[in-house]
């Protein structure tokens, strides 16, 4: 313990403090007395250094909510760390520093090698959710090609997918667009006149369902939604392959 009659002297106390470098400590007192125990310190990380301090030539205590500070030969040397110069990649000045450093360098190719590893697997995990229903999606496709032919009555007709579920950038959620192709058609008006009748032929078939024709649209459509939920269940039920109409 360090406090009157110790027999420490001013220097001898400030001499007992170790280096404690650029880390900050407050003295704890000790209950019942005006004591302060040097091995009773707790870091307090940027907190101030406060022991007891001296006046009148006596150390005295400190209240818990007093805070004085310590004379200049008890301050801990307030040494700074070597901290690295922030470098900011879309400084062009930094850039060719950034470039030859090996340990920029490695953690940039990490973090691109993890990117496209999270990339690849939410792009596989959707494909999945896709292909989940690709028989169900082949059997509409094929349903709707054969009402179409009856319809508007050409054999030649063939109803082509297109869009994100071709190109490959589809959601599970996604649009199936198909456009009907082979109708000989010499104006707009015998355009909508065949969309009107093909409306209503996809009208009788009771899987699909909100069916609106679109005839105001620069280039007419057909909008409708089909539960491919309902659909798997169809083809379990009557036992119907996808490659049957």
């Amino acid at each position: 313990m360090f406090g009157p009659g110790s027999g420490l002297g001013d220097e001898d106390f400030s001499q007992m403090l170790p280096d404690l470098g650029n880390t900050n400590f407050q003295f704890q007192q000790t209950p019942g007395s005006n004591a302060y125990k040097s091995g009773q310190m707790k870091p307090y990380g940027a907190a101030n250094f406060m022991p007891a301090h001296q006046a009148g030539g006596q150390i005295r205590s400190i209240s818990d909510d007093e805070t004085v500070a310590a004379p200049d030969r008890f301050q801990v040397p307030q040494s700074q760390p070597n901290v690295p110069q922030v470098l900011d990649p879309a400084d062009p000045s930094h850039q060719q520093q950034l470039e030859n450093d090996p340990v920029y360098k490695m953690i940039e190719d990490k973090f691109y090698e993890n990117f496209d590893q999270k990339i690849i697997a939410h792009t596989r995990e959707i494909q999945a959710q896709i292909n989940h229903y690709a028989k169900e999606r082949e059997f509409v496709h094929k349903k709707i090609e054969r009402i179409a032919r009856t319809q508007l009555n050409c054999e030649r007709l063939v109803v082509r997918v297109f869009g994100s579920l071709i190109t490959g950038l589809a959601l599970a959620s996604s649009d199936m667009d198909m456009a009907v192709t082979g109708l000989d058609i010499t104006d707009r008006s015998a355009l909508i006149e065949d969309m009107h009748t093909l409306a209503d032929g996809l009208g009788g078939w009771d899987l699909i369902q909100e069916l609106k024709a679109i005839d105001t649209a620069s280039i007419p459509v057909i909008k409708a939604k089909i539960d491919l939920r309902k659909v798997r269940l169809l083809l379990a039920s009557e036992g119907i392959d996808s490659d049957a109409i």
